[in-house]
């Protein structure tokens, strides 16, 4: 497709090479893909605003932790306060 004086690949957002290569991989048994429920996604803590409950599962499940500084004892002591509340 010629456009403003270059050719454009009318689908330029699928590459048929790299799925090709992806799903070789799965079929040598390379990459196991499976279901995650949308609920359960531990990723949802790097991409959504999240409930106190899950937000503590999913921040244990990825191993990440706080840095040792003023303002995670704050936020700890926020998280605290909220849960003996019945807040979180």
């Amino acid at each position: 497709m010629l456009c403003l004086g270059y050719y454009s690949d009318p689908n330029p957002h699928f590459d048929s090479h790299r799925y090709h290569r992806i799903r070789e991989s799965v079929t040598k048994g390379n990459v196991k893909l499976f279901f995650i429920d949308g609920g359960e996604n531990p990723a949802n803590l790097l991409t959504k605003n999240l409930p106190c409950e899950k937000f503590v599962k999913f921040r244990a499940q990825l191993g990440l932790q706080f840095p040792l500084a003023a303002s995670s004892a704050l936020f700890a002591e926020v998280l605290y306060v909220q849960h003996s509340k019945g807040e979180c």
